[in-house]
């Protein structure tokens, strides 16, 4: 018995979902140093953008920042193996293991948490500098 092209098809089906699912295989110590650095480097260049708009900095200047951010983070991922959204579709899929990994390492989801509070007061004052204006 020959096979189908819909078998073929349907094989070719489950190993496009399985690559993308599989091609990122990192424990939850190793995405969350990737989580880590690159909220790092967000929070930096969002210290940096305060700064341009405190001091009146021109346009251009700023979106070169921001390009530059931009870079150093694509980077940061590139750096581990990865993308931005292959990270993201790494948490979606292995929640269960994060979550309880971070529940074992209060330290690292209290540093999560503290660039998370950093970056809420960074918006905040990026508002308040961008309405002063």
């Amino acid at each position: 018995m020959k096979p189908t092209k819909s078998v073929f098809a349907i094989v070719a089906c489950f190993y496009s979902i399985f690559n993308s699912v599989g091609v990122y295989a990192i424990t939850p110590q190793e995405w969350m140093s990737i989580e880590l650095d690159v909220r790092q480097l967000t929070v930096n260049g969002m210290e940096l953008r305060l700064t341009q708009l405190q001091q009146g900095a021109p346009k251009s200047e700023q979106l070169d920042s921001d390009a530059s951010i931009q870079q150093a983070v694509t980077q940061a991922f590139f750096s581990h193996g990865t993308t931005a959204t292959d990270h993201q579709r790494w948490k979606y899929y292995n929640k269960k293991e994060l979550t309880k990994w971070l529940a074992e390492n209060p330290e690292q989801q209290e540093r999560l948490i503290s660039i998370e509070r950093r970056y809420e007061l960074l918006v905040d004052s990026m508002s308040n500098a961008g309405s002063n204006q």
